[in-house]
């Protein structure tokens, strides 16, 4: 996967690694494998380097104006809840995949949009024309295999 986030955090992506990471901690992500560790996740998450996530989640820095990093934060393990989940936590997963909607549509208003929406617009159009072109060679060759002679029908004639 490219990497294309980087750069100072928005207000958006602090709110969302905050839930992620309430959600994280809790074990009731349910778009994490176990044994995933928080860095990996939310570096995954936000298309960004782990190093950034690192950085970010160091210890007693104040995340979102709400929640205080603890030493080795960052290393925790993901291990998915074994009881059913709740409401609240149906409640919680839902928040957390709002607030990844709400950084996305920050992030493309924000941080340069023309860059990746115009790489997206070229490989569109690129396997666009693949996809036409193909077909059209194909039809202008009239290329027809040979057909093996046991798949014929015998001859009638006799």
């Amino acid at each position: 996967m490219a990497r294309w986030n980087s750069g100072r955090w928005l207000h958006a992506e602090e709110v969302y690694v905050d839930l992620a990471i309430a959600c994280f901690l809790d074990g009731i992500l349910d778009d994490c494998p176990d044994g995933t560790t928080l860095r990996q996740y939310i570096a995954h998450r936000l298309s960004c380097d782990d190093m950034r996530v690192t950085k970010k989640l160091r210890r007693n820095k104040l995340l979102a104006g709400r929640r205080v990093i603890q030493a080795n934060y960052n290393r925790r393990h993901f291990a998915r809840k074994q009881t059913p989940l709740t409401e609240e936590d149906m409640d919680a997963v839902t928040a957390t995949k709002l607030a990844f909607l709400a950084f996305e549509t920050a992030y493309r208003a924000q941080k340069k949009p023309w860059r990746r929406d115009a790489e997206l617009v070229q490989s569109t159009v690129t396997s666009a024309a693949r996809r036409v072109a193909i077909p059209a060679l194909l039809n202008e060759l009239h290329v027809v295999p040979p057909r093996p002679s046991w798949t014929c029908p015998p001859n009638s004639s006799n």
